[in-house]
Parts: structure tokens; C-alpha cells; sequence
């Protein structure tokens, strides 16, 4: 975020907590019975484990250019710990507005766009989409960078200004759809990603001090990916109340939308360890 962003974001900032829109009536159901649950499903359409791939990719490549190894991971530490603190007081912000603004929204954009236009008018509305746009503009950007540039690297055929062009282009058509649609129809891949994003970032890390195995690295993702969907279809409704039953009774951490670290957990020490005792007897599982 620049600095006009967080100017802007520091002005409205400072009004919140003098300008509740209303009185918090207490938690939403969901909250009182699963909170960790319902914030993991709700935190999925945020997307933000996605975009911290690629833009946490080109902050490091851009740390590295910077940095000698002595000093690259204390420079690292500085950018999560002053990123992380400023990203925590705005989504406490926000989420003190929620609990406080009274009238029916239909997504946090919404939200958002009626407690500026309530607290400060025409002006509000205006200065909220400075904010916004100050700053989505640098993770667009980022996004977009570092989307072209794998693609470049890794597909001789696409160049890397075919690759920024084409995302934009894209990117631009799908943003027009709208908030509400966007998170209907992406929700389920949004789910079945994460798990696949996270366990893709757990195997790079141990692989990278340990010999690559195809085997291992494909059970071990391939399980995370229909556990995944598992986790997607219970969030979206689409879980029969017969397999429900069964998921429940047999797939830990179902309840919290969470089955998929259980058993790929479970894959990946079975893989290992198989990969371990075939080495010990002079035959290893084929990479």
C-alpha cells in the first residue's frame, strides 16, 4: 500500500471506533456453535493464501536483489512483522464495523461502501475507493508480475508481455461480474486450492533439504486435493446427508472444514516411511 493509501486509510481509520452505525446484537449463529469452522470457510473466500504465493514470491525476489544471505532473513522478518501488524489492524477495522452496522448487506463490499457513505457522505464513498484502490492496485500489480514472469520462465512459447496483457484482459472481464457472483461461483475451487496450496509450499520447503520423490510428492497432494473437494462440497451444500454421517464419524476435523490434514498428513508419513524402509532394503520407490 502507498502512501496515499495509508493516509487515507489512517484518516477514515481513526473515525471507526467514534462512529459505530449502529449497536453489535450479539454473534452470528454460525459463530456461537463452529467459530473456527466458520471462520476457516469464510476466510477461504478471501483468497488471500493464493495471492500471498505469488505476491509473497515477488517480495522475496525483490528482497534478494537487495540482500546479502546474512542479512535476507532478518530484512524478511521486518516486511511479515510491520505487513502483518498493519494487515491486523485493518481487519480488525473492518470487523468492528461489521459487528456494528445495522442494516442488511450483501458482502463486506457493500458493507464497507454504506457504513462511508453513513459516516462521512459522498466524500466517504469517494475517499473509501481511493483506499481501495491505492491499495488492490499494488497486489494487482504484484499479482500480475509475478503470474507473467512464471509463465515466461517456464513456457518458452509465452512471452512475458503476452502473459501481463492476457491476466489483465482477464482479470478485468471476470472483476466485472461482481463480488457476490465472483465468490458464488469461485468458492468451490477457491476451497480445493488452498489445501492444494498449502500442502504444494510443505513438500518444496522438506524437499528442499531432502531428495525429490515423485511418488511421495504426488500421493501426498493428490489426497490433499480430494479431501479438498471433500471440504468444498460440505461448504457449499452439496455433501448428502447420508455421506455427511459417514465424513463426520470417520474424517477428523470435518466439522471444522478441515479434513484434508488428517489424511494427507497420514499419506505423507506412509509414503516416507515406505520410501525409508524400501532404501534400507536396497530398493527405492521410484521417483
Amino acid at each position: 500500500m502507498n502512501r496515499t493509501g495509508l493516509r487515507s486509510g489512517a484518516i477514515s481509520g481513526c473515525r471507526i471506533p467514534t462512529r459505530p452505525h449502529g449497536v453489535s446484537e450479539g454473534t452470528a449463529l454460525k459463530y456461537q456453535s463452529q467459530a473456527f469452522a466458520a471462520a476457516l470457510s469464510d476466510g477461504y473466500m478471501t483468497m488471500d493464501v493464493l495471492g500471498a504465493i505469488g505476491f509473497g514470491w515477488l517480495v522475496l525476489n525483490n528482497i534478494k536483489g537487495h540482500s546479502n544471505s546474512d542479512n535476507f532473513l532478518a530484512n524478511t522478518g521486518k516486511v511479515v512483522l510491520v505487513y502483518g501488524s498493519i494487515m491486523s489492524l485493518v481487519y480488525l477495522g473492518i470487523a468492528w464495523i461489521g459487528a456494528n452496522f445495522s442494516d442488511p448487506v450483501a458482502n463486506g463490499g457493500a458493507l464497507l461502501s454504506g457504513y462511508m457513505e453513513w459516516s462521512m457522505g459522498t466524500p466517504g464513498v469517494i475517499l473509501l475507493g481511493v483506499i481501495m484502490t491505492t491499495a488492490c492496485l499494488t497486489t494487482a500489480v504484484g499479482l500480475t508480475c509475478a503470474s507473467a514472469s512464471f509463465f515466461s520462465k517456464n513456457y518458452r512459447f509465452v512471452t512475458y508481455k503476452t502473459a501481463a496483457v492476457s491476466i489483465v484482459i482477464v482479470s478485468t472481464l471476470v472483476a466485472n461480474a461482481g463480488l457476490s457472483t465472483l465468490i458464488q461461483v469461485t468458492l468451490p475451487l477457491v476451497v480445493i486450492l488452498h489445501p492444494v496450496t498449502i500442502t504444494v509450499v510443505a513438500l518444496a520447503v522438506y524437499f528442499k533439504k531432502q531428495p525429490f520423490n515423485g511418488l511421495v510428492y504426488g500421493l501426498t497432494l493428490l489426497t490433499a486435493t480430494i479431501t479438498g473437494a471433500i471440504d468444498a462440497a460440505k461448504i457449499t451444500g452439496a455433501v448428502p446427508e447420508h455421506l455427511a454421517v459417514l465424513f463426520s464419524e470417520y474424517l477428523p476435523l470435518y466439522q471444522f472444514n478441515a479434513c484434508w490434514i488428517t489424511p494427507s498428513l497420514l499419506v505423507f508419513v506412509l509414503s516416507i516411511t515406505a520410501q525409508k524402509f524400501w532404501q534400507i532394503r536396497g530398493q527405492a520407490i521410484p521417483a
